[in-house]
């Protein structure tokens, strides 16, 4: 071969390349994305169908007195996108496949009947004229049941609006997908099969929502691309606040995500502060806190959890929808006097690339990200009329409770009440530890014959609670094993005056002084 016809084989060929780069990267780039660019990874999908049998679903017999046929344990729907191998002539998925009516199981057929009949009506709610039937026919970038790519990929959960299909941010976890992550939800589904939906304001619902979470992380622990060393979770709308509380209660977590939070505005802070899982110690991953500006808006909670870095973007020219895809599938979605359909859009996909650098810092430890997230919202092409962003850096945290309890036992009782006295200086108005845990300590020092020890933890417990009438009861209860009956009655009379019912307390009183 002549050097002239050698190098017009080199020309063909990289050309060819350039062709199917480009047509790759075309294939992996739906409509609905917008300007978003693909990351490197090929998107797969799937759903994995559960049954949690440790919570009930159905009742033993049916609405007639015959016993129910298939099994009453809770039924759980997995959406998981991830990073998949690339094969040739794979055909993508629609956007109504994410809308399935069938199962193999009855079970999770009749779930997923249920399921698809709230999408739809909450989707043809929301779109106009021939925008739902242009969007179930939609291209999107999955692959259903691609063959997962090689590697350990973050693991991100995300948590849904109220009552929102599974696919309520489907761009986002397909995004997020393509860059590296393995993004998985389940949808809001009532706590018993009477109702398919959760009632909002519900503690009950809420914790429903949070055990069906993390639930699905259980259910693709056993996949084989996933670094589940690597936890990040989103929460958007009422999913924030369980988002939010579900951090709290797992400390695997390394980096959250809330989308327009419910407990973002005045009348629905309690949503959060109510769970008896939430405490400002509690949270001291990275967070990221995404909402709009209106007059109701507050921002209580993420000044009160001072101890996470949080990263806080607020939009001006948003919706509360337009924190999911639903922008992106309305050209003709609302319009107000700050935001037309392409103000949204744009906002959206700044949402989206925003989250995307976020988790890249902090989940995969990526400089770039992390310079990102700390430049202005104008030094990324984002107008500094429609979104400000502010940092607000974490304080030194308190130790926590595991910590104390080894310090207690490792290196001294001294040296473990310095470390909660420098603590209290620079908060003295904050509990450190829950009263349950100092409550506890107390005693299992006294069963060590540790009494002076177990009592300097009931002072501290008490100074931290005065208003329990239990954690009273107990300093009363060390009082009168050392000795001190003049204590033990000031404290037991206390536990009195804010328990009248604490009989033990009222005949440990009768017996100190002496009455029968």
């Amino acid at each position: 071969m002549n050097k002239t016809a050698q190098l017009m084989l080199e020309a063909t060929v990289l050309l060819l390349l350039i062709i199917t780069l480009y047509s790759y990267a075309n294939a992996q780039t739906p409509a609905l994305w917008g300007d978003l660019k693909s990351g490197s990874y090929p998107v797969g999908f799937r759903f994995i169908y559960k049954y949690d049998y440790s919570r009930g679903w159905k009742t033993r017999e049916d609405a007639n007195g015959y016993p129910q046929a298939e099994s009453r344990g809770r039924p759980i729907r997995v959406s998981v996108w991830y990073p998949a191998k690339n094969r040739a002539n794979a055909s993508r998925m629609l956007y109504e496949d994410y809308i399935p009516s069938t199962a193999r199981q009855a079970g999770f057929a009749e779930l997923n009947s249920l399921l698809k009949k709230r999408d739809v009506t909450n989707l043809r709610a929301s779109l106009k004229g021939e925008e739902y039937n242009n969007l179930v026919m939609m291209r999107m970038a999955a692959v259903q049941n691609a063959v997962l790519q090689n590697g350990a990929f973050p693991l991100i959960v995300y948590s849904a609006g109220l009552n929102n299909s599974s696919q309520d941010n489907v761009v986002l976890c397909e995004y997020l997908a393509s860059h590296g992550y393995v993004v998985v939800t389940v949808p809001q589904l009532g706590t018993t099969s009477l109702d398919v939906n959760l009632k909002f304001q519900n503690a009950l619902d809420l914790e429903t929502q949070a055990l069906d979470l993390q639930y699905a992380i259980g259910a693709v622990h056993d996949l084989s691309n996933i670094n589940h060393d690597r936890l990040g979770i989103i929460g958007y709308s009422v999913g924030g606040v369980v988002a939010l509380n579900s951090v709290m209660r797992n400390t695997d977590v390394d980096a959250i995500v809330t989308l327009d939070p419910t407990f973002g505005v005045t009348p629905f802070i309690r949503l959060a502060t109510d769970s008896p899982y939430y405490a400002p110690t509690n949270l001291r991953v990275p967070w990221m806190y995404i909402y709009r500006v209106e007059p109701a808006t507050n921002l209580a909670v993420s000044d009160a959890l001072k101890y996470s870095d949080r990263y806080r973007l607020a939009f001006t020219g948003m919706l509360h929808q337009d924190f999911s895809s639903l922008p992106m599938f309305s050209p003709q979605s609302a319009a107000t006097p700050t935001r037309t359909a392409e103000t949204a859009k744009r906002g959206y996909q700044t949402v989206c690339r925003y989250i995307l650098n976020f988790f890249n810092a902090y989940l995969k430890k990526d400089e770039r990200g992390l310079e990102f997230i700390t430049r202005s919202p104008g030094e990324n092409g984002v107008a500094e009329s429609i979104a400000r962003f502010e940092i607000r850096n974490a304080i030194t945290p308190p130790p926590t409770e595991e910590k104390f309890l080894r310090v207690v036992e490792q290196e001294g009782f001294d040296q473990a009440i310095k470390l909660y006295n420098e603590h209290r200086a620079r908060n003295p108005q904050e509990p450190i530890f829950s009263e349950n845990f100092l409550n506890q300590l107390g005693y299992r020092l006294i069963n060590q014959n540790r009494l002076a020890q177990a009592l300097e933890i009931f002072r501290l417990n008490v100074e931290a609670y005065p208003a329990s009438a239990n954690a009273c009861d107990s300093f009363a209860e060390a009082y009168m094993l050392s000795g001190n009956k003049e204590m033990a009655i000031k404290f037991y009379e206390k536990s009195i005056e804010l328990n009248p019912n604490n009989r033990g307390a009222i005949e440990a009183v009768k017996k100190l002084k002496g009455n029968p």
